[in-house]
């Protein structure tokens, strides 16, 4: 009973392990959709900052397509700031656009909505996409309502993007929890340096609409596991008023918190998971990512975006972007890629991007862009690939890279966003090498074995060399077990565990828990009187471990039988023949009386 209570504590330590890295990379996740959003409305605002007037059309075709290659946002939209006395002017562009209804409005208390009131200035939906779904926005003034005009206000004060607190989306009948993003548009190319100037020279705002529940579906919906639920408030947990997203069940027993700020809001995050939730790893998290930032580019170079707005927006990205030519020629370089691989801009434009990779492996692999340009192999295109890069100073670091591809004057560019992976393959090898080991005795498992066992077949098939395999079980353990108790019974497992290690020298030998008081052991090119050697060697240490076993029928000690089996060709034959003829050597060991070893030959 303790054996089992033990092993289940150490399996419920796998599983919050496991369920705070899967958190872990859900959290990534939304994070990284932030900076996604982020950037959006940067290269948004950056529409208004390369032409004097930036029309409906131009409006309606950006946000559009940035809308169908990004998921989770309900409406882009245009603020202006529209003084009363200009008030007119925009209203007669309105009809011309064909919109002779126009008029600035505002919701009253009972939710209906009437011509905003006479104020000194007014900042209206004007420009939306899409239109469809989102009419009852247009013409609303944002000032109207406290809660859009707060975050606006601390928006054009601080010159950054600022989120509401959750408000009702008037264009939505049924209650759904929403968020605004207000970005500040100022009048000139040159940012206001203090607070006072920016009110001044405020021009508008560019806006992202959101429904929170779409937004975070769209973003783990793809990747989080089965049992994992969310629940997302700002305020009081007790309040159901004050929860923005909720999925969470009272019968989950892991549970994880976090606070996100989310543009300014801080968003508290509480995550819960099963205790025996599937242990999957997530498919990659920045793909989306990758995608935008190439569509974007791609859009920004088609309107004539000057290459100081491009640059500004490559270099406030948290992960590396570098830009290359269809000679696999570097052409821009950002300050992440520099932090990342330790070279300056200056040190890489106009070099070959094979510059960021180890030699041998540009050797072995090629250049992934050369290969798809030649041939067409697409395999680098619009997804994530896992590769090595190379710092400057020769270190080697796990990376992921995306490339996108788009055209600028009839040329063919290509945008890889780099993100470094160290950390992640760190946990995930960590997580592996846990779910591999036996939690009693700290020496690999079953799962291990099974993964062992056919690696070590296909290189014995490979090398055409023999391949043994030894079944040991401890004698009469269940008397044993009977006798002295569980938690004695789990302590001999361990001094066998560690007795059965020392006797096998080569960091080839596998050893393992076959499962309660099994052992098995994988000999890679040991014929069969050899392995037959080793497996005594395994019986005596264990007699000699002199481990008290009052209830045995043949000693005083502990004791151990051995099955010994080996097969010299494994060529179009099966695993399950190496470990059937073991098995059946082991019932031949304890059938002669145990505390022996039997080997066959196959």
């Amino acid at each position: 009973m303790v054996s089992f209570q033990v092993t289940k504590l150490r399996q419920e330590e796998k599983w919050k392990i496991d369920f705070d890295h899967h958190v872990e990379k859900a959290s990534l996740a939304l994070r990284g959709r932030l900076e996604v959003n982020r950037q959006i409305l940067h290269l948004l605002r950056s529409l208004f900052y390369a032409s004097k007037h930036v029309d409906r059309d131009e409006f309606k075709i950006f946000a559009s397509q940035i809308i169908k290659s990004n998921g989770g946002i309900r409406a882009l939209e245009w603020v202006p700031r529209v003084k009363a006395e200009h008030y007119f002017k925009y209203k007669q562009q309105a009809i011309r656009d064909g919109f002779p209804q126009f008029e600035t409005r505002e919701k009253t208390a009972d939710g209906n909505f009437v011509t905003a009131a006479s104020r000194p200035e007014y900042f209206p939906v004007f420009y939306i996409e899409p239109m469809r779904g989102n009419e009852k926005a247009f013409g609303f003034d944002m000032a109207s309502d406290p809660t859009r005009f707060e975050s606006m206000v601390t928006a054009r004060d601080k010159a950054e993007a600022v989120a509401t607190k959750k408000v009702h989306l008037v264009q939505d009948e049924e209650e759904h929890a929403g968020v605004l993003i207000f970005l500040p548009v100022y009048e000139g190319n040159n940012l206001p340096k203090d607070p006072g100037g920016r009110r001044v020279r405020l021009k508008g705002f560019v806006l992202g609409v959101y429904r929170v529940g779409d937004l975070v579906e769209n973003v783990l919906a793809p990747i989080i596991r089965p049992d994992m639920e969310l629940a997302i408030f700002q305020g009081d947990e007790d309040n159901p008023e004050d929860f923005l997203f909720k999925t969470l069940s009272p019968e989950r027993k892991l549970e994880s918190r976090e606070v996100l700020n989310f543009f300014g809001q801080d968003w508290q995050l509480v995550w819960q998971g099963d205790a025996s939730g599937p242990n999957q790893y997530f498919p990659h998290l920045i793909a989306g990512m990758v995608l935008v930032f190439g569509f974007l580019f791609a859009i920004a170079f088609e309107l004539n975006f000057s290459r100081l707005q491009v640059k500004t927006l490559v270099e406030n990205t948290v992960d590396g972007i570098i830009t290359m030519d269809q000679n696999s020629i570097i052409r821009s370089f950002n300050p992440a890629a520099e932090k990342m691989f330790g070279y300056k801009e200056e040190e890489v434009v106009g070099r070959k991007v094979g510059l960021l990779m180890p030699v041998e492996f540009v050797n072995r692999y090629g250049d992934g862009l050369e290969r798809y340009l030649k041939t067409g192999d697409k395999r680098i295109i619009g997804t994530l690939v896992e590769i090595i890069g190379r710092k400057k100073n020769g270190q080697e670091f796990p990376i992921e890279i995306g490339v996108a591809e788009f055209k600028r004057m009839g040329n063919r560019i290509f945008t890889g966003t780099i993100r470094d992976i160290t950390d992640r393959k760190k946990l995930e090898n960590e997580l592996e090498a846990l779910s591999q080991t036996d939690g009693l005795t700290g020496i690999d498992n079953r799962r291990s074995f099974d993964i062992n066992i056919e690696k070590e077949w296909n290189r014995a098939s490979r090398n055409q060399e023999p391949l043994s395999l030894i079944l040991m079980d401890i004698d009469y353990f269940k008397k044993y077990n009977d006798t002295y108790g569980h938690v004695e019974g789990d302590e001999c497992l361990k001094k066998v565990a560690a007795g059965l290690g020392s006797s096998l020298n080569r960091a080839s030998d596998f050893l393992g828990r076959y499962g309660g008081e099994e052992f098995v052991a994988i000999l890679p090119g040991i014929a069969s009187e050899k392995a037959l050697e080793i497996a005594e060697n395994i019986r005596k240490t264990l007699i000699n471990l002199k481990i008290e076993h009052a209830s045995s029928d043949i000693g005083d000690h502990l004791t151990i039988s051995l099955g010994v089996a080996t097969i010299i060709n494994t060529k179009d034959r099966k695993i399950e023949v190496l470990v059937k003829a073991a098995d059946k050597a082991l019932y031949e060991a304890k059938q002669k009386g145990r505390n022996q070893s039997v080997a066959v030959l196959i």
